[in-house]
């Protein structure tokens, strides 16, 4: 069965070396075969490019670090720590993603100014295929989010102001039945 090293320091990437049984038990031995030797030289020099400094030492230490076994406890300390890190790392990310709703009357003001920017460009800058892609592109991507928002906001407008012209009429007529007429 393989193990699978990762070998990262804090600031830098990381770097995976997969090993079987026998390296690991060779390495540990000090005693490297040709193959070993090769591996344990590919490890070094991964390291020194990614300006680590990596020594023999450094990499018996890592796999006997890996050797062991762990048990069921280990284990599950292990799950609740990354569960745990996960959540705080989502909350941190909601966090950063709370942003300031801009008023309608903000997001048209914007749209009008982006039309006039849009013309001026249109008219006035000497590369108009680059320029035309820019806009077409900011256009589609930016100001097409912000139009969807006045959007959503007129539709929901209207809707509240039925709901409210049907609550009015609701309430300005008493709930009683209608009154039967008498024929003379």
């Amino acid at each position: 069965m393989a193990k699978t090293l990762r070998v990262s320091m804090r600031g830098t990437s990381s770097f995976q070396y997969e090993a079987g049984p026998s390296t690991a038990a060779v390495i540990f031995a000090g005693t490297c075969t040709t193959e070993e030797n090769a591996v344990m030289e590919d490890i070094l020099s991964m390291g020194r490019s990614m300006g680590i400094e990596v020594n023999r030492e450094d990499i018996d230490e890592l796999v006997e670090g890996h050797s062991s076994e762990l048990t069921t406890e280990e284990l599950l300390y292990l799950q609740q720590q990354q569960q745990q890190d996960l959540v705080q790392e989502q909350e941190s990310s909601e966090d950063e993603d709370v942003r300031e709703e801009a008023s309608s009357a903000v997001i048209n003001g914007m749209c009008a100014k982006w039309g006039e920017l849009q013309a001026f460009v249109e008219k006035y800058h000497p590369d108009t295929v680059v320029s035309n892609r820019a806009v077409i592109i900011f256009n589609d991507t930016v100001m097409a989010h912000f139009r969807k928002i006045v959007q959503k906001r007129q539709k929901q407008l209207t809707m509240d102001r039925f709901l409210l012209k049907e609550k009015r009429k609701a309430t300005a007529q008493p709930d009683s039945p209608p009154q039967k007429r008498e024929n003379p």
